[in-house]
This record gives structure tokens, C-alpha cells and sequence, in this order.
């Protein structure tokens, strides 16, 4: 499900995405012996359709994203979306997972998103 490359977490998504397939695809990583904390994330949701997640649905995810990145340090993370309705999902999870050391941004081009990981401005 996940993919390490140049100190970026890949995480594609695809088809209708539920509050349960997030959490899956944050797990997917853990295990794997290239990732390290601290590496920046790209959300890749440009296939999938987020399954109406509701605002407590969002805050059990931006809780859960806080206690798994404690003592990870500064990082980033990226989400790509084609549809304007996950556009207006992630900008309402990116207000509730706000937290020290995390930078989280939602884009529409993949690229953008990309040069933005790797150190360049949004």
C-alpha cells in the first residue's frame, strides 16, 4: 500500500476512502525497516473518493496522527486531491491536526505537492 523513496512516504489511495482505509494506510508503514521519523508524507488521493467522513470521524484521525508521530520531529505532509469536496475534507482535518512539528497542506497537482516535500514553498 505504501512506498519509501528519497525520504518521502508514498501513500496512494484509491476508489472510496473511509475513515478505517486511513488508518490502514498510516499503519502500512510502521513495520518497514526504510521508514524513519521525521520522513515527509505524500497522500496520494487523486483516484479516491473520501467516504463522508464526519468532524468526529476527523478528530479521532488528527488524534490518532498525534500519538503516532510523538517523537518524530518535524515533518511534512502532503495530500493530492482531484475533487473539490476532499479539497474541503482535508482543509477541515488539516485545522483539527494541527500540531507542533507537523506541516500538512493540501494540493491539486502532484507535482506541486512534490517539490513542496522536498523543501520548496506551497
Amino acid at each position: 500500500m505504501h512506498s519509501i523513496s528519497d525520504g518521502i512516504v508514498y501513500l496512494p489511495f484509491q476508489g472510496d476512502v473511509s475513515a478505517a482505509d486511513i488508518t490502514r494506510g498510516r499503519a502500512s508503514f510502521l513495520g518497514d525497516p526504510a521508514f524513519e521519523p521525521g520522513m515527509n508524507f505524500l497522500v496520494d488521493l487523486r483516484e479516491a473518493t473520501i467516504v463522508a467522513l464526519s468532524t468526529p470521524q476527523l478528530e479521532v484521525l488528527a488524534d490518532e496522527g498525534r500519538e503516532m508521530a510523538t517523537g518524530w520531529g518535524p515533518h511534512r505532509t502532503g495530500v493530492v486531491v482531484a475533487r473539490d469536496v476532499d479539497f474541503g475534507v482535508i482543509r477541515v482535518f488539516e485545522i483539527l491536526g494541527k500540531r507542533p512539528g507537523l506541516e500538512l497542506e493540501v494540493f491539486r497537482d502532484y507535482d506541486e505537492c512534490l517539490r513542496w516535500l522536498k523543501g520548496g514553498s506551497p
